[in-house]
């Protein structure tokens, strides 16, 4: 499916190649990739409620924004965009509570898995890299996405 990507998208996405760190530490790359990506996702959140002030009292974590975003988007979003948020949550909140992580190259391993492209790098580094970028895009397009219509409700008998 071929669409235009908006203004808005494409100042996102340099924002978010000027800010990733690229080829630094890789904790510092996970810990800026889920910062970025979590002010998308907070974006389709607050597009789409109507008063998204509201909320702060909820005080919500990444995980709680991103099935809220999931609800509110339906479902024409690509159907690993979710898991994969789900999974770049892990792996932050893993590097969080233990930054020197023995399972940390495998979740690693398994975010980037989760994202439907096939990295032909070898490089490790880059790979995520190339996740992120790819995650990072495919949840500015929904951000983009007009919210869902309003269907006007007609009392029974009305045509």
């Amino acid at each position: 499916m071929n669409r235009t990507v908006s203004s808005r998208e494409t100042q996102a996405f340099r924002n978010f190649l000027l800010k990733l760190p690229h080829g630094k530490d890789i904790v510092l790359v996970v810990l800026k990739g889920h910062l970025l990506l979590e002010e998308q996702v907070k974006l389709i959140v607050r597009e789409r409620v109507r008063d998204f002030s509201r909320l702060g009292d909820a005080r919500f974590g990444f995980y709680q924004f991103v099935c809220v975003a999931n609800a509110l988007t339906g479902k024409d979003d690509p159907a690993w965009v979710w898991p994969s948020l789900k999974k770049l949550n892990k792996l932050r909140n893993d590097i969080a509570h233990e930054m020197d992580s023995l399972s940390l190259t495998s979740d690693i391993e398994k975010f980037v898995s989760s994202v439907p492209v096939k990295f032909t790098d070898v490089n490790f580094q880059s790979n995520l890299e190339l996740a992120l970028w790819t995650l990072f895009a495919a949840v500015s397009a929904i951000v983009e996405r007009p919210s869902a219509s309003i269907v006007k409700l007609a009392k029974h008998g009305d045509e």
